[in-house]
């Protein structure tokens, strides 16, 4: 099966006047409970989530902060052999201080988890050899109906650095029914189902992209809404 290309890559920029809820920006504060952060390998050097990763408050505050202050676009339905059928809503801001704020916070909680002897060392490899979150930060509500077909992330050049992970923390469950991200396994021109992450509120999912990344998609929102904070883990380029 030819690799569909995902949709272009230039998002719209929400109002410049959206800030992240102090919930969110005091995620360095001492006081953070790291325990309840829990790594999990799902399919070795590809798949891997953190339940917990934000508390349901925190996603609740920033699913507020988004309906305030940002304007979210629907995607346009595109049928064509080079774009994977998508149609949700999205923003998408460009904040490097708060990329770094996230990031760090990561590997705060990686740290912790590693003295605990917590997470498998692929992960801890992965992860100590990053450098940032990608600053273009993005928000998604799917509502009833909305999807994202089948398709790859591809890598994305920020500076001198390139991504190699997609992140997708989801902000919701609660009457949320579909919206899980699936994964295929590629056999010659047929793509059977490999697995299916069902959305948890305050859960990261953390997918390998570019080059290596399993042809994925989001399912269809039967009913209820799905919102989702997104970014991608970069890595230097060597020249």
């Amino acid at each position: 099966m030819a690799r569909k290309k995902r949709t272009p890559t230039s998002e719209p920029h929400g109002k410049t006047t959206f800030s992240f809820p102090p919930s969110i920006q005091s995620l360095q504060s001492e006081k953070m409970e790291f325990y309840k952060a829990r790594f999990e390998s799902v399919v070795p050097a590809q798949i891997f989530t953190i339940s917990n990763f934000w508390s349901p408050e925190q996603c609740q505050d920033l699913i507020f902060s988004i309906q305030e202050s940002l304007d979210l676009e629907t995607t346009p339905v595109i049928k064509s052999k080079l774009y994977a059928s998508r149609v949700n809503d999205r923003a998408c801001i460009r904040d490097p201080t708060n990329a770094g704020l996230i990031y760090d916070y990561l590997q705060k909680i990686l740290k912790f988890k590693i003295e605990q002897g917590a997470v498998e060392e692929w992960i801890v490899q992965e992860l100590e050899n990053s450098k940032a979150f990608n600053p273009d930060l993005r928000f998604y509500r799917y509502s009833k109906g909305q999807y994202f077909g089948r398709h790859y992330d591809e890598s994305v050049k920020v500076g001198n650095q390139i991504s190699k992970w997609t992140v997708l923390v989801y902000l919701s469950d609660k009457g949320l029914k579909g919206g899980e991200t699936i994964f295929y396994n590629e056999q010659g021109d047929r793509s059977e189902r490999q697995i299916s992450i069902k959305p948890q509120q305050g859960m990261a999912l953390f997918h390998k992209h570019g080059d290596d990344c399993l042809l994925h998609e989001a399912a269809t929102v039967r009913d209820g809404k799905k919102w989702v904070f997104r970014t991608d883990v970069m890595y230097n380029i060597y020249k």
